[in-house]
C-alpha cells in the first residue's frame, strides 16, 4: 500500500488502475511480486495542470527457509517441532514398516526436498522404515537459494521377544543327547544374553 501527501490541498491524486487516493490516507494493498513493478500516480492541480510520478517497486526473493510444520504419521517427534529446531528423532512400533512425513515452508515459494526426491509443502511423502531404523532429511531452499536441512533419525522398538519351539525337555538318561532349537521373534537387535538352565540332582546349573 502506498501513503501520499499532497502539496496542495486543491490537487487530486489518482493511482491508475487502482482509484483516487486520499491525502495521508493508505491505498489497498498492491500485488507484490519477485522482480519489478511500476504504479503511475496522476496528480492533477486545480488548474488542471497534470504531473505523472511513477514508482518502481523491485521484489526481492525471499531468504526464508524455515518450515512451518513438520509430522509423521505414527509415533511422536522428540523434541516437539519447533521451526528453530533442525534435528529429531521418532520411534515407531516395532511392527511399524512405514511412515508418512508431511511439511509446511514458511513461505510459499520455497522448495523442498526428502531425501533427494521432491516434496510438496504439506503433502505426505511415505518413508520405509527397516529394522535397523533410518535417517530421513528434509531440506527446504529459499527463493534466493540459501537452504536448511531438517534431520529425523526414525527408529523401530524392540518389542518383548516371544520365543516358539519347546522350552522344556523330558529327562535325558546319562550320555543321551536332544536337539533344542527356540525361535526368537520380535527383535531387531539380537539379545545380548540367553541363558538355558539344566538340573543335575536337583541343582540348577547354567549349561
Amino acid at each position: 500500500a502506498f501513503t501520499l501527501h499532497r502539496a496542495h490541498e486543491g490537487s487530486s491524486v489518482e493511482l491508475l488502475g487502482v482509484g483516487s487516493v486520499a491525502d495521508g490516507v493508505p491505498t489497498v494493498a498492491v500485488p507484490a511480486a519477485l522482480g519489478d513493478a511500476f504504479y503511475n500516480f496522476n496528480v492533477v492541480s486545480e488548474q488542471g495542470g497534470l504531473n505523472t510520478y511513477t514508482v518502481r517497486v523491485r521484489g526481492l526473493p525471499s531468504e526464508n527457509a524455515n518450515l512451518t510444520d513438520l509430522t509423521a504419521s505414527a509415533g511422536s517427534l522428540s523434541p516437539a517441532f519447533d521451526p528453530a529446531v533442525l534435528s529429531y528423532t521418532l520411534t515407531l512400533p516395532t511392527a511399524q514398516a512405514s511412515v508418512d512425513l508431511s511439511a509446511i515452508t514458511a513461505n510459499a515459494a520455497a522448495t523442498m526436498t526428502l531425501n533427494g526426491q521432491p516434496l510438496l509443502s504439506g503433502e505426505p511423502a511415505t518413508v520405509t522404515v527397516p529394522p535397523e531404523g533410518s535417517l530421513v532429511t528434509v531440506v527446504v531452499q529459499a527463493q534466493a537459494g540459501n537452504t536448511a536441512t531438517t534431520s529425523i533419525a526414525i527408529s523401530r522398538s524392540n518389542a518383548a521377544p516371544s520365543i516358539s519351539g519347546p522350552t522344556t525337555l523330558g529327562m535325558l538318561e546319562d550320555g543321551a543327547t536332544q536337539a533344542l532349537e527356540l525361535t526368537l521373534a520380535d527383535v531387531h537387535t539380537p539379545p545380548a544374553d540367553l541363558t538355558i538352565v539344566g538340573w543335575v540332582d536337583e541343582k540348577a546349573k547354567a549349561v
